[in-house]
């Protein structure tokens, strides 16, 4: 089946699933002056690899197009933030160029290229405002190694209709989320209409296993498994007001991340 098709397939079960589900997903826009108090911030540098400088311009303009469809919306109490929903399919027609990426172990130049580290910068911004997380995947392959743009155990990888990132407004108060470029910088902000105090922190282990394992991941309980000898495995708890009992810890997520191929350059999920 053609991958284009695919796409649409997997998009269409995806909205039959949310339908019944019955979710209230953020898609309002709201003002920055009726939304005065910044709750949290996160930034995150733009960062040109080695191999990627041909394509660094077009990396930078697909992140600043996939920011521009999040900025100024409005998450209202017990609403869920979807990626997806408000980007919406990345194809060249839409603008998006023709950036590093890699999907699963292959490394190539795709339109989707580059979007990880929005999605990154989103996810981080909410652990820290204290939204309650509902769909998040870490990348499969450590693509930079130290020099990774993002701490292992607080990514968030994405694939349009098949990855998402999801978040939930659990606050007495809507939030409006800017995101943008500023100068080398990516920098995303949660904004309430009135002072809002959040203590949440997330804490990660990291630990080296030295053989393929099995590890139990993520909320939904699936079971992902490790592909290769020696991986990164990133143990992240969550601190927040929202959780059962007050301030409470949960762990987030328990990451398995295998060493990039020799060749590999680019966005990995």
């Amino acid at each position: 089946m053609p991958f284009a098709l695919r796409w649409r397939l997997r998009a269409a079960c995806r909205s039959v699933a949310d339908r019944q589900s019955c979710i209230t997903f953020a898609t309002r826009s709201g003002q920055l002056e009726t939304h005065p108090h910044e709750v949290r911030a996160y930034a995150l540098r733009l960062i040109c690899y080695p191999g990627q400088e041909r394509s660094f311009h077009a990396k930078c303009r697909n992140i600043e197009l996939a920011l521009a469809a999040v900025d100024g919306v409005l998450i209202a109490p017990g609403e869920v933030f979807s990626f997806w929903r408000l980007v919406g399919r990345p194809t060249e027609r839409a603008g998006y160029a023709r950036a590093a990426d890699v999907f699963g172990e292959n490394a190539g130049f795709e339109g989707r290229g580059a979007l990880c580290l929005a999605s990154t910068l989103l996810y981080n911004v909410a652990l820290l405002a204290g939204m309650e997380i509902i769909e998040r995947r870490c990348h499969s392959v450590d693509s930079y190694g130290d020099r990774r743009y993002f701490e292992l155990g607080r990514d968030a990888a994405i694939e349009y209709a098949y990855v998402d990132l999801r978040f939930r407004n659990p606050h007495p108060q809507p939030l409006l989320l800017s995101a943008r470029i500023v100068g080398d910088q990516v920098v995303a902000r949660l904004h309430s209409p009135t002072p809002l105090e959040v203590d949440a922190t997330v804490d990660v282990r990291a630990t080296i296993v030295a053989e393929e394992r099995r590890i139990l991941a993520r909320a939904d309980r699936r079971v992902v498994t490790s592909r290769g000898a020696w991986g990164d495995v990133a143990f992240s708890s969550h601190a927040a007001p929202w959780l059962a009992g007050g301030r409470s810890r949960e762990r987030i997520d328990a990451d398995t991340i295998v060493p990039a191929p020799a060749s590999g350059a680019g966005d990995h999920r």
